[in-house]
């Protein structure tokens, strides 16, 4: 299994472990990031592999995400006309105006 460890260095990153959700896996606790946060933080790498992660995210919350807290988020490290944000809204529209 991959398992991706993070430590907070930025606020931004810490935010995102702060709202994590507390699990039980093999009888160990286990945080897990919210889907924003997952977003954020994949927004940040902004690798392709990221791109298609946040896509099948944003596809598989459909109507979820809070695109406010992300936003808010991002004005911390980027400007909101950012080129990994403005794709993000993008998608969130098409998926949401989408059957």
């Amino acid at each position: 299994m991959r398992i991706d460890w993070l430590k907070p260095v930025l606020p931004i990153y810490k935010h995102v472990v702060d709202g994590a959700e507390s699990l039980q896996a093999f009888g160990r606790p286990l945080s897990v990031a919210s889907v924003e946060g997952l977003i954020l933080c994949k927004l940040l790498a902004d690798r392709p592999q990221d791109r298609a992660d946040i896509a099948a995210l944003v596809h598989t919350h459909k109507g979820e995400i809070n695109l406010e807290f992300v936003e808010q988020e991002w004005a911390t490290v980027a400007e909101s006309d950012a080129p990994q944000l403005l794709a993000l809204r993008a998608m969130i529209k098409k998926t949401d105006t989408a059957g």
